[in-house]
């Protein structure tokens, strides 16, 4: 696995610094962040996301939302979520 792009995808979903815990040491949000980012390390060139920012705050569900968007250039992004506020609040241009 290539070290940089390990470490993009850390920092991607905000887990700088978590990397030697193990699973049974992490928060539901920090565990459901570890999914996303195991989905982005294989290069998918789809993604299906169903409430990926369930358990997350306002903040860093913002933030995933963003990854997405920013992914959705490369592949075909499709994620499902109840968030109405933060589906409207994201720049989609």
């Amino acid at each position: 696995m290539n070290k940089e792009k390990f470490k993009k995808i850390i920092d991607d979903v905000e887990l700088n610094g978590l990397e030697k815990r193990k699973v049974n040491q992490l928060s539901g949000g920090q565990k459901q962040r570890i999914a996303v980012a195991r989905a982005l390390i294989k290069d998918p060139k789809l993604i299906i996301a169903d409430e990926p920012t369930g358990n997350l705050d306002s903040e860093t569900s913002h933030n995933i939302f963003n990854l997405f968007k920013k992914l959705s250039k490369e592949c075909l992004v499709i994620a499902v979520t109840h968030d109405e506020e933060l589906i409207k609040n994201l720049n989609w241009k």
